[in-house]
């Protein structure tokens, strides 16, 4: 996937939860803690998606189908990842997250159309392995801690 970027160029350099664009620091060229490539860490955050639904329901609801993670282009700021349940993309469709274009964040939706106000998680980090349920994000509770 191609998707539009303002730090398409920049190095992106993560500090636990932290994520520098254009960052420089002699600690990341030891642990190899850059990444170059948002369309990388956004298939590697849809794979990681894929892969918790794909278990939850193997052990769960074993009759049935993930469904299918992809995402519906369009947004000037935030790329919407959508959930069709039934998988053949012509059943019912749901939001499961928003990812905010230049920064990688990963935000809970606040409807079909916004995302909620505060990042649950970044795409750069783990491939947001941290943020992600069976059903959607993490919810922030008002200490803005996850629950």
């Amino acid at each position: 996937m191609n998707f539009p970027q303002t730090e398409s160029t920049a190095r992106i350099c993560i500090h636990g939860t932290r994520v520098w664009f254009g960052h420089e620091c002699g600690d990341c060229e030891s642990t190899g803690n850059y990444i170059w490539d948002f369309d990388a860490a956004l298939e590697s955050f849809l794979g990681s998606i894929r892969e918790l639904r794909v278990a939850y329901f193997a052990k769960n609801f074993p009759n049935l189908t993930s469904g299918t993670i992809s995402i519906d282009p369009g947004g000037k700021k935030y790329l919407r990842v959508v959930c069709d349940a039934t998988g053949d993309n012509h059943g019912q469709v749901s939001v499961y997250c928003f990812v905010e274009k230049s920064t990688g964040d990963i935000l809970k939706a606040d409807g079909w159309k916004r995302p909620a106000k505060h990042a649950c998680g970044n795409i750069y980090d783990n491939a947001g392995k941290g943020a992600i349920t069976p059903w959607g994000v993490h919810y922030i509770n008002s200490g803005g801690h996850r629950d």
